[in-house]
């Protein structure tokens, strides 16, 4: 399996700003024995007319969410190798290469990247979100396979489309296997750069989440937590004045946490714009936790 066939699959929901620029870079890859499948989501924006100027695979479908757009490009698929990508990525002309070499010479069956930096830090918004997309907690091995072979994804059933945001992890937990990380291989993710789309992309979020002993452990669940308690406990303080104690004590770890992004990312204007951000996108990760509870399923 020197040079086997690699089907990269791009899951599209609006991606008009980006979809151009991470075929571009697909298109210019040093592994050369590709194909490429965009899978449009229902975009309701004018991603479907810049695909169809590149030759790629094209395939379109209602708006099921990501991990229903994966599974039909890879239902279509003819390579031995699937390689998942987003629409909002652009990558290093050795990208494939280095991603899909040690499955190439069968020393595992899928694999991850190490190296996603983000390519718009310029935007105080997507500053916010951070400089680095990957948890170093998961740099060895990972519970996304961004590269796995065809015969051991579909053994499986693919994605759980209804598990939302998460259902790029749900491939490993059926196999019971991890992805191993690659060195080598980079790309750069644009960042979320507004507001508006950061409150859909929370809400997205809060939608797929579940609550359960994982869930409770992860940092990131916590954080939001606390952000939502804050959120709540402004509005509980006007009802007994017993909250004011908590409200006090949540305002200080919002600040603390403030300061400290503010001095990692050398930024001091993180000190106005990261509370206003934390806040939108807290208030919609809570806003997808209660959709959850009446529209189970739903890709938001």
């Amino acid at each position: 399996m020197n040079e086997p066939k690699i089907s990269v699959v791009i899951p599209v929901y609006n991606e008009e700003r980006y979809i151009g620029r991470c075929l571009d870079s697909l298109l210019k890859q040093s592994y050369k024995n590709v194909e490429i499948i965009a899978v449009d989501d229902g975009s309701k924006d004018e991603s479907v007319n810049i695909i169809k100027k590149y030759p790629v695979i094209l395939i379109q479908q209602n708006h099921l969410g990501p991990g229903a757009a994966r599974n039909h490009g890879a239902e279509r698929s003819s390579g031995d190798i699937l390689v998942f990508v987003d629409a909002d990525m652009e990558f290093d002309s050795r990208y494939i290469e280095k991603l899909t070499e040690p499955i190439r010479n069968g020393e595992v069956i899928g694999t991850h990247h190490l190296q996603e930096k983000v390519a718009n830090l310029n935007n105080i918004w997507a500053l916010c979100s951070g400089r680095s997309r990957v948890p170093i907690e998961h740099l060895r091995e990972g519970e996304v396979f961004r590269a796995i072979l065809k015969s051991e994804f579909t053994k499986v059933g693919g994605f759980d489309p209804i598990a939302g945001a998460c259902d790029d992890s749900t491939v490993s937990k059926k196999l019971k296997i991890k992805s191993i990380a690659v060195d080598g291989a980079i790309c750069y993710h644009y960042n979320i750069d507004n507001l508006k789309d950061m409150f859909y992309s929370a809400m997205w979020m809060g939608n797929a989440t579940s609550i359960g002993i994982n869930t409770i452990r992860n940092p990131r669940f916590l954080e939001k937590l606390s952000d939502i308690a804050l959120v709540v406990f402004f509005g509980a303080v006007f009802v007994h004045k017993l909250f004011i104690y908590l409200l006090i004590f949540l305002i200080i770890i919002f600040f603390i946490r403030t300061i400290l992004k503010a001095v990692t990312e050398n930024n001091i204007a993180l000190l106005l714009f990261y509370p206003i951000f934390t806040i939108i996108s807290s208030i919609g990760y809570f806003v997808g936790l209660l959709k959850r509870s009446y529209v189970k399923g739903s890709p938001v």
